[in-house]
């Protein structure tokens, strides 16, 4: 498919692609024709005749020769990507029967699709899954990774906010059109995804019912899109290991953290892991080496200091060595509540972090 995808890219012209990109918007949302079919259509669209065309439930062709499809998207304030653009995700396009049509609201950037890792699990992890998780998706978004998850409750909420903290690049992949935030809940994160130059994609449509099958076709993207899934909790028949198993087939890199043996959250990643089908990681460094990327081991004094407050800046170098909140307190002179919500923003961007002491101290130097 994707040979084929490419000759047909390379030997039509523009205009040709402009007038099928327009046809197969309007089947998308006009017709009940599934993606096989218009995957079809698209391989062959030159050579089918009145008859084939038939078949399908199309009398004719011209009459989705036009651009009311696209004008139908504006209303919803959603845009799309055709197949055969060339700025189409390269990933999606190397599977077997790649979405002819995305939908999407956000930024889009072909770069955003370079360095990818999808993070997903449970919507019901512990406080530990949590913590892993908005932790090492920080860390994977310093280290130039944009992350991928759907989006839904529990370890997908934690992998986004993880990039959004950190200021890095984070799509998400719904089950739902992308103007139908799903869940409703989460329609927050949705809009702070979205205001961070971020991505929503979908290749469902606002009329399209959804149920069970839109979250299986949510995971296929989600795993075609990146290039390697870590799973952080997942319970014995959690939908992420149907991601997990869909990027191993794809031949990506799939990732588990081990979790405890009694806990109901950790018997899909410790199966992962025990069957052969994950690689254990417990750090970035596991993910990276595996991956053979170096890690980023600094980041600039400019980069760091864009980031953060005049307040923030004043509190973290108050941090001469491991202190309590009150011995920071007594330095940078605010009020008690103040302090304690700063260090707490500070913590969240991977700056510093509280030991077991109860103590902050500094992970990196601004300095």
């Amino acid at each position: 498919m994707y040979i084929l995808i490419m000759l047909l890219a390379v030997t039509r012209s523009m205009e040709d692609i402009e007038r099928l990109k327009r046809i197969i918007l309007n089947l998308r949302l006009k017709s009940d024709l599934n993606n096989t079919k218009l995957l079809a259509i698209i391989a062959n669209f030159a050579n089918l005749t009145e008859l084939e065309y038939a078949t399908l439930g199309i009398t004719s062709i011209e009459d989705y020769d036009s651009t009311e499809g696209y004008e139908q998207l504006v209303t919803q304030n959603v845009e799309y990507k055709f197949l055969l653009d060339l700025d189409y995700p390269e990933n999606l396009k190397l599977i077997k029967n790649p979405p002819a049509i995305i939908f999407y609201k956000g930024t889009w950037k072909k770069e955003l699709f370079y360095k990818t890792i999808s993070i997903v699990g449970t919507r019901t992890p512990t406080e530990s899954g949590k913590k892993f998780t908005r932790n090492i998706s920080r860390e994977l978004s310093n280290n130039g990774f944009t992350i991928i998850s759907g989006m839904a409750f529990g370890i997908d909420r934690e992998a986004h906010l993880g990039a959004l903290d950190s200021n890095g690049n984070t799509i998400a992949v719904l089950a739902s059109s992308p103007n139908t935030p799903t869940p409703a809940n989460n329609t927050d994160l949705y809009n702070k995804i979205l205001d961070s130059g971020g991505i929503v994609l979908s290749d469902v449509t606002s009329d399209q019912e959804l149920g069970p099958w839109s979250f299986a076709a949510r995971n296929r993207i989600v795993a075609a899109l990146s290039q390697a899934t870590l799973v952080v909790e997942a319970g014995e028949k959690s939908g992420a290991l149907i991601t997990a198993d869909l990027a191993r087939k794809y031949k990506k890199y799939v990732f588990a953290i081990p979790g405890n043996i009694y806990s109901s959250v950790s018997t899909g990643t410790n199966n992962l892991i025990k069957s052969g089908n994950a690689r254990l990681v417990t750090t970035i460094d596991d993910i990276l080496n595996a991956m053979d990327m170096p890690k980023n081991q600094s980041i600039t004094e400019g980069q760091k200091l864009q980031n953060l407050t005049d307040n923030e800046i004043r509190t973290y170098n108050a941090l001469i060595d491991s202190m309590y909140v009150e011995q920071i307190n007594a330095i940078v002179q605010s009020d008690i509540s103040d302090t304690i919500g700063i260090l707490t923003s500070l913590e969240l961007k991977g700056l510093i972090s509280l030991t077991t002491e109860g103590k902050y101290k500094r992970i990196a130097n601004l300095n």
